[in-house]
């Protein structure tokens, strides 16, 4: 129980320590430098830790890059101590979590120190939050000038909140852990490497890429919903940008550039070496057929400007869906990839899968929009409704 406790309390110290070490030799660069980079710190730091616990199983043999099995060895080393026995394997393990956690006390420790010096005074004097450039993160035009306005706003206030990017990073780090698990387990199973898994146009790869995309919707549609400051929604509600299919549309286009766009180009960035192009082009058309859909369908009823609306917690069961249906979800996502990667041995039968697609995703845009055009005055600021009759409260 003693060595347990000892290990458990080392891995705790050599985790903070270096997200501290980092986080503070950040901060000696140019303060707006640090401020811009530290976000993206956050989301890599987030996604590399819940990346390393899901896919640390499939790191059989390289345990000696990996910090999880060097605070194993010291506490089987421990354990050695308290039993008079030693493991010859956990041996060289234990020491270097002995010498990481070390380094990382040491780095931390000076670091800190030396931002405790130096950017101290910085940091009373200037605000939390990045000073924006002139002209801010270029964006394209989403439309008209109001949709292209509500549009940027919406990416931008995502980019620019903490806790939002924390959220959404949590949700990008779970979808690319169950991926890597997914593709490790294939791997396993047909002998193959990363490499020659890519290069096969198979089942696997566009189940990932699948995977991918509803880890980033799931996020994207949970953030949307959340407020930023809800004391700053006055303006919206004194003078609204749009309202009804106009409003819907650009929360839409806002949604799709920041879920079914980097996804998609990830995929093709990273596919573009290994398959060939017609097959390439052939499974992006499917992905972002269904991407539209899958967009369409979560925001019926959505009559909200994202990030100023108030928020009951648990009324959502988007993140409950993705999370505890987990393997019905890569189930089914693995044989959606089947009947893709059937069809698109046929050209007819994948003519057939992308006109059923484009009907759905017409159809899917064209309930939307219906919902939107009957709730066109309607853009809702508080989760619940406003009572008709309001009183004072003074009858006891």
């Amino acid at each position: 129980m003693a060595a347990f406790w000892i290990a458990l309390f080392a891995a705790g110290a050599f985790i903070f320590c270096l997200v501290l070490g980092v986080q503070a030799a950040a901060a000696q660069l140019p303060r707006r430098w640090y401020l811009r980079l530290s976000p993206i710190l956050q989301i890599g730091g987030l996604i590399l830790f819940l990346g390393v616990f899901f896919f640390q199983a499939a790191g059989a043999g390289r345990q000696q890059w990996l910090p999880p099995y060097w605070f194993t060895g010291l506490l089987s080393e421990l354990s050695g101590v308290f039993h008079a026995r030693s493991h010859p394997v956990m041996a060289p393990l234990a020491e270097r979590a002995v010498a990481g956690l070390a380094i990382a006390i040491a780095v931390a420790g000076g670091a800190f120190l030396l931002s405790y010096l130096r950017t101290l005074r910085k940091i009373v004097e200037e605000p939390d939050s990045a000073p924006m450039r002139r002209g801010g993160l270029w964006l394209p035009r989403f439309g008209a000038q109001p949709q292209t306005a509500l549009a940027h706003f919406a990416i931008r206030s995502l980019f620019r909140s903490r806790r939002h990017r924390v959220i959404l990073s949590f949700y990008l780090g779970g979808g690319l852990a169950l991926t890597f698990v997914y593709l490790s387990i294939v791997m396993d199973l047909t002998h193959l490497s990363w490499t020659g898994l890519l290069r096969q146009q198979n089942v696997p790869v566009m189940g990932a890429s699948y995977l991918i995309l509803l880890a980033a919707w799931a996020g994207a549609r949970m953030v949307f919903a959340l407020p930023l400051d809800l004391r700053a929604n006055w303006l919206f509600r004194l003078t609204p940008p749009c309202a009804g299919t106009a409003s819907l549309a650009a929360v839409r286009r806002a949604m799709l550039a920041v879920t079914l766009l980097p996804v998609a180009g990830g995929t093709a960035v990273i596919l573009v070496g290994f398959w060939d192009w017609t097959a390439l082009a052939q499974h992006l058309l499917v992905f972002v057929l269904l991407g539209s859909i899958l967009t369409d369908l979560s925001l019926r009823e959505f009559r909200k400007i994202p990030f100023t609306c108030s928020y009951l917690p648990g009324k959502s069961k988007v993140h409950m869906v993705f999370w505890f249906g987990i393997i019905p979800l890569v189930f089914l996502v693995h044989k959606l990839a089947e009947v893709e990667d059937g069809l698109m041995d046929s050209a007819a039968g994948y003519a057939v899968m992308v006109a059923v697609l484009s009907a759905g995703a017409w159809a899917a845009r064209r309930a939307a929009n219906h919902d939107a055009a009957e709730n066109a005055l309607e853009v809702q600021f508080e989760e619940t409704a406003a009572d008709e009759l309001l009183t004072l409260g003074l009858n006891g």
